[in-house]
């Protein structure tokens, strides 16, 4: 028995040996895990032994079994080579084989771009979802990775240039004129730029910008402009490039603040929010005619308007002139033909394409008979009737007041019977017609109690203009009404006597007898010529003088020689009528009535006489009455008369021109009815006076704006009804224009605001000089302010005020109008056909405009009053610090490949952070996104198992997770070489998880887990083998040589 259990010794360490054997062999191979021989004693008994006697009968082998410690870990440099730091397997799977386990991560990728072993055994993962979620649902699938991308590419939409261009750069000009762009000529442009972009089929192709400075400054600004050119470069497969340039979509203009513009016909711009608030958005879904900003035109003057004569000779400066007294005496007809020919009607600043005849105004020319009086009346030149003329219209047309010629009594009394009331007449103005007097005293009875006034209150009165009376009505057949005053009152028969009495009819009509009005009588020696006087109550200064002097040429026709040559007019800078001619002393005088015109006032009663001396002066007289010769509408200021030299039919012909007072497009005149005398004289006729009017203008400008006049505002003073003015606030030195003056206030202690503001505005448009008066300044009074506005306008009209303190005027503030300018706009054509846009959208706040034409198009009838502006296409403006203007949001560029589908394709090349700087041309930042198709960079497997494929196209897709297989018992598992083990009974079945999850390890890309073989504890096991075999052998040798000395004995 010795030999038997010496041999199975001897097998035993023949097994270690080769265990030890195996485990040394596989020191460097990949994830091999070292292996364990574990051996039991042979032994054996009956029932009837007793074992503490039984000798045991050697060994046996009972496993050789693998032990799964961690093997060292070293990098490898393969990206796809794996370790696993702790415990599981990588999950294969080989051709027609299920699934097998291993530690060994070296992979590769196989000619299909799967992740295979050395074996072809490919890696088991699971996919990978949004998100990195692991879809363990679906099970293992094998580990793809494609080397390149099919199917990411993506259209470059955007952009993104930053750079700073130089200040130093020049605008290209040749003779002055800026230089073509060519970009085959770099001579032509700064420089250029280019950036990649993609496609959807991932095709490379390029944008090349190119800049061209070709404005150094904006008009009326210190910005500075480059144009941009965008062209596409593709290379063809034969590798030659072709060069595209590209569309710009309309970039409609903004202002600082990003707000889209409208322009009008006057290059005025405005945002849309304040066309908003204002009313003025144009409607949407309309076509517009596209206007640039860049092309609104240059800055202009705005114009009056004007009407031109015909040439009339022998009126400029080195012709004899016209003889005044020769074109009078010529003239024939009746005495209204006569006149007429003086006169003609005129229409300023109104729409003449449809005018009424109460637009006009008539303009007389009477004082021409005192032009033709005057020493060189026979030989009168242009610029000396274009002064006349002037002076006429301003006059006429300004806000002249009239005398009174016949006062209105404070108050009257009217009896009827036991029924009496008193009637406040200074209610009415001075210059109130028969009919207005007529009205406001039936107002007045109607107002009476019936109850004490039965009959007066239900009194009518009424003026028939015909027959000129007064009718009372109402009244009982019988009935006596009188009417009582203490002073005269012609209109209702009270003249010499103070009342005046009137029995009505059958029809209850009492018809008051009108008293004859007493005549102006002036007297020279024992001559005398009278005036008969008639209604209204009041008359200008041309209706008096020509009254006056009309008396006087017919006195002297009659005989009358003391009044031969006498003439009469109204010195406006003297403020009084001025007589000439006279060879005596004259008395004007008028029977117990006043006539102010002339002194006959109040003061001189009873004899109302005023005597003139031989020079001619009358005494001071202003018109005061509250009647204008021209309406407060009609009113017009500042016209201008020039005459115009031309030599084109001789030396001594010109034109005369008469200028509105007012600029722009709603400044017009008109001139009608012109009398036969206006015509030779001047020129002028119905015909050909007509100026191109606001209505014919349409969507053009032609003139310009309105000017704006000379305002002066004074500082805040706090003023209320019932102040007083003295010696110490009532002074003012006024200078309007030339005319300088100082004014004196009237002292009073009970002034209203208004009253004040009347006084002072009625003193300031009575000053003259020069034949040139003041006219149309107005006077307002608001928010504790004075605002005094000149009647002219323009940059000649000037106004200051030097006042007392307790009105805010002691700075003296002055003002000066300004004339108005306006930029006239151009719409864009191309070809000669204009450029036309529209938008789709309701509302245009921040509308899409796109281009239309061919059948698309429909050119509009008109144009709405504000219209979308536009930048210039691929247009960089920079302000004058160098800050990126526009555009705001980039450049939408069409890139329209024609090889693809997507020809409306838009990309967005965006400027923001551009400047332009000094030093040279930089790119601060050159981005854009978009891609073509990427070939495979990198591979990054995480931790966590999953497997990133990055591109050189810039993606990054997840391909999978690789997960580890663990068992219950690893023991267990099968061998099967190469490192690899199958899953048995004994090892229980497989748990697969994430790596670094439930008790798994985690994995290391890049890098591999060596054997766990320990060389040093293996040799040790070696020589432990060794001794063992060879004490095993010893005692196999004992055993046999005892064995043979036995059976020698016994032999």
């Amino acid at each position: 028995m010795s030999f038997f259990t010496s041999l199975t010794g001897l097998n035993a360490a023949t097994t270690q040996l080769s265990v030890t054997s195996n485990n040394i062999a596989n020191a460097g191979t990949t994830g091999f895990k070292r292996s364990r021989s574990d051996f039991g004693d042979i032994f054996a008994t009956s029932p009837l032994q007793k074992a503490s006697t039984v000798v045991g009968q050697g060994t046996t082998l009972k496993q050789v079994a693998q032990e799964f410690s961690q093997g060292n870990i070293v990098l490898s440099g393969n990206s796809l080579d794996l370790a696993v730091t702790g415990d599981g397997f990588f999950p294969l799977r080989a051709a027609d084989e299920g699934l097998q386990y291993t530690r060994s991560g070296s992979f590769m990728l196989d000619e299909d771009n799967v992740v295979v072993n050395s074996a072809d055994q490919e890696l088991m993962v699971y996919r990978v979802g949004e998100g990195g979620v692991i879809q363990d649902f679906e099970g293992f699938q094998r580990l793809q990775i494609p080397r390149e991308t099919i199917g990411q590419a993506e259209n470059t939409t955007q952009i993104d240039l930053e750079l700073s261009f130089p200040t130093s750069a020049n605008v290209i000009r040749q003779e002055g004129v800026l230089v073509p762009f060519d970009k085959d000529d770099p001579t032509t442009y700064f420089t250029s730029t280019n950036t990649p972009v993609f496609n959807e089929n991932g095709e490379n192709t390029s944008l090349t910008v190119y800049y061209q400075k070709y404005k150094d400054d904006a008009p009326g600004s210190s910005e500075e402009k480059w144009r941009t050119y965008h062209y596409l470069e593709t290379q063809a497969e034969d590798g030659t490039t072709s060069s595209r340039l590209l569309d710009i979509k309309a970039s409609q203009a903004t202002d600082i603040n990003g707000n889209t513009l409208f322009v009008n016909k006057y290059g005025e711009t405005r945002t849309y929010s304040s066309l908003q608030q204002a009313g003025l958005t144009p409607s949407p879904n309309q076509t517009f005619f596209k206007y640039y900003l860049d092309d609104i035109g240059p800055q202009q003057r705005s114009e009056p308007a004007f009407v031109t004569g015909n040439l009339v000779a022998n009126t400029q400066a080195n012709s004899d002139g016209i003889n005044l007294t020769t074109e009078i005496d010529a003239l024939t007809g009746t005495p209204e033909e006569i006149e007429a020919a003086f006169q003609f009607d005129i229409a300023f600043d109104v729409d003449t394409d449809g005018l009424d005849p109460t637009d006009y105004k008539t303009i007389d020319l009477y004082n021409l008979r005192q032009l033709a009086r005057e020493p060189n009346g026979g030989s009168i030149k242009g610029d000396a009737l274009a002064e006349f003329l002037q002076t006429e219209i301003n006059r006429q047309m300004g806000d002249e007041r009239k005398f009174i010629t016949n006062s209105l009594p404070n108050t009257i009394e009217a009896t009827l019977g036991a029924e009496n009331t008193e009637i406040d007449l200074s209610e009415l103005s001075d210059g109130a017609t028969p009919e207005e007097i007529a009205s406001f005293i039936q107002q007045k009875f109607a107002s009476l109690d019936e109850s004490d006034y039965p009959k007066l209150s239900q009194a009518s009165v009424t003026y028939d203009s015909s027959a000129q009376q007064m009718t009372v009505g109402g009244l009982d057949e019988g009935d006596t009404i009188t009417f009582t005053s203490e002073t005269p009152f012609p209109l209702i028969g009270i003249g010499d006597l103070p009342s005046h009495s009137k029995v009505a009819n059958g029809g209850g009509e009492a018809v008051l007898d009108r008293e004859p009005l007493k005549p102006v009588v002036f007297e020279i020696g024992d001559e005398s010529v009278a005036i008969e006087d008639t209604y209204p109550n009041t008359a200008s200064i041309l209706e008096i003088t020509r009254v006056i002097n009309d008396a006087f040429q017919s006195g002297s026709q009659a005989g009358k020689t003391a009044f031969e040559g006498v003439t009469v007019q109204y010195d406006y800078e003297l403020q009084r009528f001025q007589f000439d001619g006279l060879s005596a002393p004259m008395t004007i005088s008028r029977d117990g009535m006043p006539f102010p015109a002339f002194g006959l006032s109040d003061e001189s009663e009873p004899s109302f006489q005023q005597l003139i001396p031989v020079s001619g002066e009358a005494p001071n007289a202003i018109p005061r009455a509250d009647d204008f010769v021209t309406d407060v509408a009609d009113r017009r200021y500042g016209v201008t008369v020039e005459f115009e030299g031309n030599d084109l039919l001789g030396t001594n012909n010109g034109s005369f021109v008469i200028r509105s007072g007012s600029t722009g497009d709603t400044s017009s005149v008109k001139m009608t009815n012109t009398g036969a005398l206006i015509s030779s004289i001047f020129g002028f006729n119905s015909n050909s006076s007509e100026i191109v009017t606001p209505q014919s203008l349409g969507d053009s400008a032609l003139r310009g704006l309105a000017s704006e006049p000379a305002r002066v505002v004074s500082n805040p003073v706090s003023l209320q009804d019932g102040f007083n003015v003295n010696s110490q606030n009532n002074t003012f030195t006024v200078r309007v224009n030339d005319i300088s003056e100082t004014i004196e206030i009237p002292q009073r202690e009970d002034y209203k605001v208004q009253e004040f503001i009347q006084v002072l505005e009625d003193s300031i448009n009575r000053l003259e000089r020069d034949g040139v008066s003041v006219s149309g300044v107005s006077i307002d009074y608001q928010q504790n302010l004075f605002t005094v506005t000149s009647g002219l306008t323009g940059d000649n009209a000037f106004l200051q005020i030097q006042g007392p303190a307790f009105f805010g005027f002691e700075d003296g503030p002055a003002a000066t109008g300004s004339t108005s300018t306006f930029r006239k706009p151009s719409n864009s054509v191309v070809g000669g056909e204009p450029e036309l846009v529209k938008s789709s959208s309701t509302d245009l706040a921040d509308a899409d405009f796109e281009a239309v034409s061919g059948a698309t198009a429909s050119i509009p009838e008109s144009e709405p009053e504000w219209r979308p502006v536009f930048f210039h296409e691929g247009e960089l403006t920079f302000d004058g610090s160098g800050n990126l203007v526009s555009p705001r949001d980039g450049f939408q560029v069409v890139v329209n490949e024609p090889s693809l589908d997507d020809a409306g394709r838009v990309l967005e090349v965006d400027f923001a952070g551009s400047n332009q700087r000094s030093g040279s041309f930089t790119i601060a930042s050159q981005e854009r996104n978009g891609a073509g198709e990427g070939s495979l960079v990198a591979v990054d497997i995480a931790e966590n198992g999953i497997v990133t494929a990055t591109y050189s196209n810039g993606f990054a897709d997840d391909l999978g997770a690789i997960v580890l297989a663990n068992f219950s018992t690893p023991g267990g598992l099968r061998q099967l070489g190469d490192s690899t083990f199958l899953e048995s009974a004994d090892s229980g079945e497989r748990i697969v998880k994430q790596p670094g999850t439930f008790g798994l390890g985690t994995i290391r890309a890049g890098a591999i887990e060596r054997a766990n073989v320990d060389l040093t504890a293996e040799l040790v096991d070696l020589i432990t083998a060794q001794r063992n075999f060879q004490a095993n052998a010893k005692a196999l040798e004992t055993s046999s040589t005892l064995t043979s000395t036995i059976i020698n004995i016994r032999s």
